[in-house]
């Protein structure tokens, strides 16, 4: 392993800049796709199911208390709010869909598919869902956002579809377990 890395590492040109650029490749080739595909779920997990949360209302379950305080608690769907039925009927009203059917898709999307992109469970189908989504806001929504917020998301959830979820998920479970 330390042959490959001196390897790598050694430029041909002989200059520092080359050097100190094939020694982060290097570098970057000693992180497991484990950990990043984790991270990349997470991340996107956390930004849909937020987002998911202020859309919906029903009843409230605490998850983790500390000193008797809930520190985080997850809204179960039971209805889409007010607020966002109204927000698809004005900003996103623009969508191929009427506003109430977008907004319970929107709602109970954004609360199911991050719970499986968290978990590794169906990622892909996943990734592609909240992929659609977002491409979906960034056209018919919030178009002046593209660059700032939409480009990022589309590029990990992207990802996520090509490379899957990495060793550290449910369906790396299911690869390990149903190998040959």
């Amino acid at each position: 392993m330390a042959g490959s890395i001196d390897a790598a590492a050694r430029p041909r040109s002989g200059s520092v800049v080359a050097w100190i650029v094939s020694m982060l490749v290097a570098l970057c080739a000693l992180f497991p796709y484990a950990v990043i595909g984790l991270g990349m779920r997470l991340l996107m997990a956390r930004v849909f199911f937020l987002s998911g949360q202020a859309m919906i209302d029903g009843p409230v379950i605490p998850l983790w208390t500390f000193g008797g305080v809930p520190n985080f608690s997850v809204v179960l769907p039971v209805y889409i709010k007010d607020a966002a039925l109204k927000l698809f009927e004005t900003q996103y009203a623009a969508l191929p869909i009427p506003p109430t059917t977008a907004a319970y898709i929107f709602g109970y999307a954004e609360f199911v598919l991050p719970i499986c992109l968290a978990l590794g469970f169906a990622t892909r189908f996943a990734a592609l869902g909240l992929v659609i989504l977002t491409i979906l806001m960034a056209i018919y929504g919030t178009p002046d956002m593209f660059w700032t917020t939409h480009a990022s998301s589309i590029l990990i959830l992207l990802a996520l579809v090509r490379f899957g979820p990495g060793a550290v998920s449910v369906d790396g479970l299911v690869y390990y377990l149903n190998r040959p």
